[in-house]
């Protein structure tokens, strides 16, 4: 939709292989990462030390949770992530099972779900919770109260 990708991150980042998506792994050092983002028009990721500096840059930024989610209410694991105003989450709906345990359910699932929560989370899920920060943050009425999206 006009945007042009860009992956950041470090040299062993797992690399998109996607057409049209530029590759910057590691070809910038945390300390540039920064100057690099205020210039962005926004930024999707997971929790990281890039989603962190996203949020300080003040751009719209989307996270991707997986084994930890950032809700209060969620009694399974910590609240994490940024908290700027500028930051939402997309958390993965977790079944209601006790043996649901959050860190770290992608790696070592223990109800036998393949990839854990976080792949039931599509592209177009993305796309869409993109589109909706969008047209908020271009508004410009101010900060959310709730940035779950």
């Amino acid at each position: 939709k006009g945007y042009k990708v860009v992956q950041i991150g470090a040299p062993t980042d797992k690399k998109m292989e996607t057409e049209g998506i530029v590759d910057l792994t590691g070809k910038m050092t945390f300390k540039q990462t920064y100057p690099f983002l205020r210039h962005c028009s926004g930024y999707l990721g997971v929790d990281s030390g890039p989603a962190y500096l996203s949020g300080q840059a003040g751009i719209p930024t989307l996270l991707i949770m997986g084994s930890t989610q950032n809700q209060t209410s969620d009694k399974k694991g910590p609240s994490v992530g940024p908290r700027n105003d500028n930051v939402y989450y997309l958390n993965p709906q977790r079944p209601n099972n006790q043996n649901c345990t959050p860190v770290p359910c992608y790696v070592h699932c223990l109800i036998g779900k393949a990839g854990g929560c976080i792949s039931d989370i599509s592209t177009d899920i993305v796309w869409e919770k993109i589109n909706q920060i969008l047209k908020i943050t271009s508004k410009d009425e101010g900060p959310l109260e709730h940035h779950y999206v």
